[in-house]
């Protein structure tokens, strides 16, 4: 198969996945590049095609979102080396951007918060009475 035809078949595949919702979770990520590598191309070319299929149809790659929610976190670390509430807030719109208004709120804060979680509660800058990190996991449904 040539890389055009690869190309056709993964349009196909992403146009079926996401026709509900425009969006490309990491499962269905997944899929598609399985797909996409039985067909004989390599990763990293499997990835790039899927990259220009979503752009071209205006579709949002989970991967896309959560690696712009990394880099804000980290980007948001202050010179103590911990986030508060105003960078995490700021992440949240950042992603909501990338996440072309696909995803809720509460699911990109949920993210957050489980890739917060990942790095330690040591990165997290709190108030001395108020822990709004913490009031925030319960409301969420995460502690």
């Amino acid at each position: 198969m040539t890389l055009d035809e690869i190309k056709r078949d993964l349009e196909r595949d992403v146009l079926a996945r996401g026709l509900d919702d425009s969006y490309i979770d990491r499962d269905e990520e997944r899929e598609i590049l399985q797909i996409a590598l039985q067909r004989g191309l390599n990763l990293e070319a499997s990835q790039q095609a899927l990259r220009d299929v979503c752009a071209e149809r205006d579709y949002v790659l989970e991967s896309d979102v959560l690696k712009r929610i990394h880099a804000d976190v980290l980007a948001g670390l202050g010179k103590d080396g911990k986030i508060d509430r105003r960078e995490f807030e700021r992440a949240v719109i950042s992603a909501q951007v990338a996440a072309k208004n696909r995803k809720s709120d509460d699911d990109i804060r949920r993210w957050l918060v489980q890739y917060l979680d990942e790095l330690g509660q040591h990165r997290i800058k709190t108030g001395l009475f108020r822990n709004w990190y913490w009031s925030m996991k319960k409301r969420l449904g995460l502690s």
